[in-house]
């Protein structure tokens, strides 16, 4: 495990999510099916405000917050969220869905790792506050996709 700033592991985070929403992006404008193209349009409008969400993170925080280090970053969580996203068949839907729960996942169990390790009181608020959010959106996502397999 390696220390990382709060600034760096929401920089982390923005960019797993703006590559999430690239390929949904790519995936959405070569789909005939509208219920598909639906459910990636969803898919694709909850990445974008996520990713807004996330951007504004070090803009609403003061900079010695942002500067905080949390001692024991979970490294391996970090590296299977990219691994997921650089292995993705993006020309499969269901390859393509599996891999936003699986890298919002990652992200919910690097939130609250770094929310266990936090010391001072308020990065452990960011932390649980953005960790909360990845677990709304990601049963947001979870609703989605098994709304969508019952269309099948």
């Amino acid at each position: 495990m390696a220390a990382k700033t709060v600034s760096s592991i929401i920089e982390m985070s923005r960019t797993l999510h703006k590559d999430l929403l690239k390929k949904i992006q790519n995936k959405e404008s070569a789909v005939n099916d509208t219920r598909l193209s639906a459910a990636l349009e969803y898919l694709e409008t909850l990445e974008s405000k996520t990713t807004e969400m996330i951007e504004e993170v070090p803009k609403s925080n003061r900079k010695n917050i942002m500067d905080t280090y949390i001692r024991y970053y979970p490294v391996d969580e970090e590296d299977e969220a990219q691994a997921t996203l650089e292995n993705v068949n993006a020309s499969d839907i269901d390859s393509l869905m599996f891999a936003m729960v699986k890298v919002r996942q990652k992200l919910v169990n690097i939130y609250d790792f770094c929310t266990t390790d936090a010391q001072i009181p308020e990065v452990k608020k960011l932390m649980e506050n953005i960790r909360d959010f990845e677990v709304s959106k990601l049963h947001e996502i979870s609703r989605q996709l098994n709304e969508f397999q019952l269309q099948r």
